[in-house]
C-alpha cells in the first residue's frame, strides 16, 4: 500500500523522493493541524512522516518513521541546495582563479582556457612559477566536483557517493543520445560560424584553422578530464536533482543555469580584458558587462539541453562528453569575427531549444526528474 503511494507522490511536487539516493518522504497531514506559511499544503507540526520502499529510476528507499515536522529533517545541503553547493563550488574555485588569472595578466603568461589553449600550448613551462599558475588554474575547475562529493558525503554517505559514481561512468545509454550530443554541439558552435562566414561576419584564417588541428583531439580529452568531470557531477549530478524536488516547471533551470553563470564569471572577465586594451572606461565597462550578460544567455539556453539530456538518461557521462564538445568546437580559430557574432553565439542554444519544443512532444523538453521510468531506463541502455 504505502509503496504504490510513494509511487504515485513523487510525481506530485509536493513529495520529497529525489528519485535516487535522497530522503524519500509521503507525508500524511492529521487534523487540526497548522499550514505552513510557506505552502498550504505543509503542516508545521502534527506531521506524520514514513520513508518507505520506492522505486523510480530503478533507485530504492530504506524505511524510517518519524513524528515530528517534516522541515525539521532537512539538511542543510538539502534545504539549500543552490546555496550550499554553489558557495562550496565559488570559493574553492575562485581562490584557484582569481589569483593566477591576475598575476597571468601582470606577467603575460597565456593559461590553458579556449582563447588562448594554442599559445599556452606552444610556450610551454619556461619556469616554476609559470608551471604552479597553470597547476593552481587547471585545479580550481573542480570546485563543483569537490562541493558535490562534500555535500554528498554528508547527507547520503558512501551510498550517495557511489550512486554519484555510478552516473559519472554510465556510458551505457541508447546510441541517438550520442548522435544527439554531436549534432547540438557542431549546430550550437559551428552553425553561428558557418553563416557568419557566408555573410562575411567572419575573416576565415586557414593558416590558423589547420594549426589548430593537430591540437584537436588532446585539447577535446583535456576538457573531458577538467571541464567536464570537473563541473557536471556538481552541477547535474548533485544540484540538479535536488532543486527539481523542491521546485516545478523552468524554475530549477533557471536558477542552476544563473548559479553556472556566475560561477565563470571571473574567467569571462579575463578572457574579455585583453579585446578591450586602450579603451575608455566607459567603454571597457560596457563591453565587460555586455559578456556577462551574453555568456549569462548562453549558458541558460544550454542548460536547458542539459536538464534535457540528464532527465531522459541519468547520465553524466553523457553530459561530461556533451561539455567537452562544445568547449572544443567552440576552440576551434575559424578567423576574425565582427562584435555582432557575440551575440548570434549566444542565442544559438535558444534556437536549438525552440527547434526541439518544436519536434519533440509537448512535455518532453526538458522533461521531468521522473521521466526516466522503469521501463525509459531499460530502453536507454
Amino acid at each position: 500500500m504505502y509503496a504504490s503511494r510513494t509511487q504515485r507522490a513523487c510525481k506530485s511536487r509536493y513529495s520529497r523522493c529525489m528519485s535516487h539516493n535522497e530522503v524519500d518522504l509521503v507525508v500524511k497531514r492529521r487534523p487540526n493541524h497548522r499550514l505552513h506559511p510557506a505552502c498550504p499544503s505543509r503542516s508545521l507540526r502534527s506531521w506524520s512522516a514514513k520513508r518507505v520502499n520506492c522505486d523510480v529510476g530503478r533507485t530504492e528507499c530504506s524505511t524510517l518513521t518519524t513524528e515530528k515536522g517534516h522541515h525539521e529533517h532537512l539538511s542543510l545541503a538539502e534545504a539549500t541546495p543552490n546555496r550550499s553547493l554553489s558557495s562550496v563550488a565559488n570559493v574553492f574555485t575562485w581562490l584557484g582563479w582569481l589569483p593566477t588569472l591576475i598575476i597571468s595578466s601582470q606577467q603575460g603568461y597565456p593559461l590553458p582556457v579556449i582563447a588562448n589553449f594554442r599559445e599556452w600550448l606552444q610556450t610551454g613551462f619556461p619556469n616554476p612559477q609559470r608551471s604552479f599558475l597553470t597547476l593552481a588554474f587547471a585545479l580550481a575547475v573542480y570546485g563543483p566536483l569537490l562541493a558535490a562529493l562534500i555535500a554528498t558525503a554528508l547527507e547520503t554517505g558512501k551510498e550517495g557517493l557511489a550512486e554519484l559514481w555510478r552516473q559519472t561512468i554510465r556510458w551505457r545509454v541508447n546510441k541517438r543520445w550520442y548522435l544527439t550530443i554531436v549534432g547540438m554541439a557542431v549546430v550550437i558552435a559551428g552553425l553561428p560560424i558557418g553563416l557568419g562566414a557566408w555573410g562575411g561576419l567572419v575573416r576565415t584564417n586557414t593558416v590558423k584553422l589547420l594549426d589548430f588541428l593537430p591540437t584537436l583531439i588532446p585539447f577535446f580529452l583535456i576538457q573531458v578530464l577538467t571541464s567536464g568531470l570537473g563541473e557536471e557531477p556538481g552541477w547535474r549530478g548533485f544540484l540538479l536533482p535536488r532543486l527539481q524536488a523542491r521546485f516545478s516547471g523552468a524554475r530549477p533551470i533557471w536558477i542552476l543555469g544563473l548559479i553556472w553563470a556566475f560561477w565563470h564569471y571571473p574567467l569571462t572577465v579575463y578572457v574579455t580584458l585583453p579585446q578591450i586594451a586602450g579603451a575608455p572606461f566607459f567603454v571597457s565597462m560596457l563591453m565587460v558587462i555586455t559578456a556577462l550578460a551574453g555568456q549569462t544567455m548562453t549558458l541558460l539556453g544550454i542548460t536547458f539541453l542539459y536538464v534535457w539530456l540528464y532527465n531522459h538518461t541519468r547520465s553524466l557521462f553523457v553530459a561530461i562528453l556533451f561539455h567537452a564538445l562544445i568547449n572544443t568546437l567552440s576552440a576551434i580559430p575559424f578567423g576574425q569575427m565582427q562584435p555582432i557574432m557575440t551575440l548570434f553565439i549566444a542565442i544559438m542554444p535558444w534556437v536549438v531549444v525552440l527547434a526541439l519544443e518544436k519536434m519533440l512532444r509537448k512535455g518532453e523538453i526538458p522533461g521531468s526528474p521522473t521521466q526516466l521510468s522503469n521501463k525509459g531506463a531499460q530502453a536507454s541502455q
